[in-house]
């Protein structure tokens, strides 16, 4: 099924990326967040599964995900053979 696939969702996100003006026309997209700790922001990270999985820093009380520009070219126009 085509439209379950990681590949679809990354297609749809970058388009809304890219409708949204955070990335120009044919530039990929990356998932960011940044965590509150005791008052302070640290700086943004890249969001991945593994990242999110990890427990909070203690002092945690508010966390923000973004949608960034990746700085390459999206390459995956067609779905992976």
């Amino acid at each position: 099924m085509l439209f379950a696939t990681e590949w679809w969702n990354h297609r749809a996100h970058r388009a809304l990326c890219q409708d949204d003006g955070i990335i120009g026309s044919g530039e990929d997209y990356i998932r960011e967040f940044r965590s509150k700790v005791n008052g302070i922001w640290d700086d943004w990270q890249l969001l991945t599964d593994k990242s999110w999985a990890e427990p909070s820093k203690p002092g945690t009380t508010n966390v923000e995900v973004r949608w960034a520009p990746a700085r390459r070219l999206f390459t995956q126009w067609e779905p992976p053979q």
